[in-house]
């Protein structure tokens, strides 16, 4: 039996095509939230399907898994998300990131000549334009939503995991871009400062993986993804693969899991939800109103 609360989400790699038919999908079959990954050269512009993917459910929360801080004005990320935030009170997730997702060419092309600045403090930027504070000098967020986008400090080692811990910020793991290092999230635990974000350590896990209704199965999708920059975490059958995100969620104290699926195909993408949906009896389980308290 799956652990009473657990909280399953998807990641994914904003491929709209595929996103747009997931969204629906993945919302009607209990799962918490959608995060679309940046990755310059892949998907390009994901902040542009969060609008969509929230106007195409009714429970998920949609969110930036993440955007990539260095390239952009935290002013004008503040701004996006707070829209995003009036439009879909409660529902809309801030990830941010230190990442350069794409390459050198993309790089150079959005940074068109700029520095890269001191990544923390556009960190801290950020929150500041989130709350409104600051000078009169200061631009300000206008008009002022009911409620805030909640957001999220995400990495996959100890640096990234003080940022979000020294500013009170929830914690998104990213296992399916590093090792399987618990050391991180213990790091944020143990220095986690409370603050207008968060009054408790909240973190998430992600994780990449293909999920099939037989082992056999399982490892020909994963054979179809030779030469991904991203590699499976796991790939197995549905018992195997509902086992394997227990034991995840057992060993880092995980509030939620976000399986990022890498099988190619989108029937085998939807199968794969599916399964591990019924694998932790995910429908009519889910209360949009608990999200925010994880």
């Amino acid at each position: 039996m799956p652990p009473s609360g657990f909280r399953l989400g998807v990641l994914d790699l904003g491929y709209a095509p595929f996103t747009l038919e997931i969204a629906p999908e993945v919302d009607a079959l209990g799962f918490s939230r959608l995060w679309i990954t940046e990755h310059h050269g892949l998907n390009g512009c994901p902040e542009l399907l969060l609008p969509l993917l929230a106007a195409a459910t009714e429970h998920l929360s949609v969110g930036s898994g993440g955007v990539l801080l260095p390239y952009y004005s935290p002013f004008k990320v503040a701004e996006s998300f707070h829209l995003l935030e009036s439009m879909f009170p409660g529902r809309v997730d801030l990830g941010f990131c230190r990442g350069l997702g794409g390459s050198a060419a993309s790089s150079a092309a959005l940074l068109d000549g700029r520095p890269v600045r001191d990544y923390e403090q556009r960190v801290d930027e950020l929150l500041a334009y989130m709350r409104n504070e600051g000078s009169e000098k200061r631009a300000h967020l206008a008009p002022r939503a009911s409620s805030e986008p909640l957001p999220w400090c995400l990495g996959s080692g100890e640096g990234s995991a003080m940022i979000a811990a020294t500013r009170g910020l929830p914690y998104g793991y990213s296992m399916h871009v590093g090792p399987d290092r618990i050391a991180a999230v213990e790091c944020y635990r143990h220095n986690f400062r409370p603050g207008p974000f968060a009054t408790e350590p909240r973190v998430i896990v992600s994780v990449a993986g293909v999920c099939a209704e037989t082992a056999e199965h399982a490892a020909r999708l994963e054979a179809e993804t030779a030469g991904m920059q991203i590699k499976p975490n796991i790939a197995g059958s549905a018992a195997t693969c509902t086992d394997w995100l227990q034991d995840v969620q057992r060993r880092y104290g995980a509030d939620e899991i976000l399986w990022l699926d890498l099988s190619r195909a989108l029937d085998d993408q939807l199968r794969a939800f599916a399964l591990l949906a019924d694998g932790f009896e995910l429908r009519g389980t889910f209360e949009q109103s608990d999200l925010n308290e994880l």
